[in-house]
C-alpha cells in the first residue's frame, strides 16, 4: 500500500513540475533590436540604444541612426522603457516633451502596426526599432540583436 501512495505522489509531483515549466517558458520574453541590413547593429551598445531613444544622435560608420518607437504591443513598449531606457512610460514621455521644447529636438516617430513598422525599417535606410524575438521570427527582418531576455510575471 505504501508503494502505491509513493507512486501516486511521485506522479502528481511530476505532473505539477511539468505544468509549471510549460507555464514558465511562456513567460520568457526576448527583446531584440531590428534594422535593415545597412545598420551594423552589433556595434551598438545598450548605452547607445538608450541614448538613441532619449533623443541623442548616434552615428555608426559615419551614418546617423534613426530610432522608431514600436507601439504595436503595450507590454513590449513598457518592458523596453523599463529594461533598456530605465524610465517608466510616463517619465519617458515627459522627458521627451521637455527635451523637444527646450532644445528643439525632433520627436522620435512611433508606429503602432507591426507590419507597417517592418515595412518602414526595410525601406528607410539607417532605421532601428525593437520587437519581441518571437515576432521577428515570423517576419522577414534578418538584422537582429538580442538586448534583453527574462521572465515576466503575469
Amino acid at each position: 500500500m505504501s508503494r502505491l501512495k509513493l507512486s501516486i505522489y511521485t506522479s502528481i509531483l511530476i505532473v505539477f513540475l511539468a505544468t509549471n515549466s510549460v507555464i514558465a517558458t511562456d513567460r520568457v520574453k526576448t527583446l531584440v533590436i531590428v534594422s535593415n541590413t545597412d545598420v551594423p547593429i552589433k556595434k551598438l551598445s545598450i548605452g547607445d540604444i538608450r541614448k538613441l531613444y532619449l533623443g541623442y544622435p548616434i552615428k555608426l560608420d559615419g551614418q546617423e541612426i534613426h530610432p522608431i518607437i514600436n507601439r504595436s504591443d503595450p507590454l513590449l513598449y513598457v518592458v523596453f522603457l523599463q529594461k533598456i531606457v530605465f524610465l517608466s512610460a510616463r517619465s519617458y514621455q515627459r522627458r521627451m516633451k521637455s527635451e523637444m521644447f527646450r532644445s528643439g529636438k525632433r520627436e522620435i516617430p512611433e508606429i503602432d502596426d507591426k507590419n507597417e513598422l517592418q515595412k518602414h525599417i526595410k525601406e528607410i535606410k539607417n532605421t532601428i526599432s525593437f520587437m519581441w524575438l518571437k515576432t521577428v521570427q515570423n517576419k522577414t527582418l534578418d538584422n537582429t540583436r538580442k538586448i534583453w531576455s527574462g521572465t515576466l510575471s503575469q
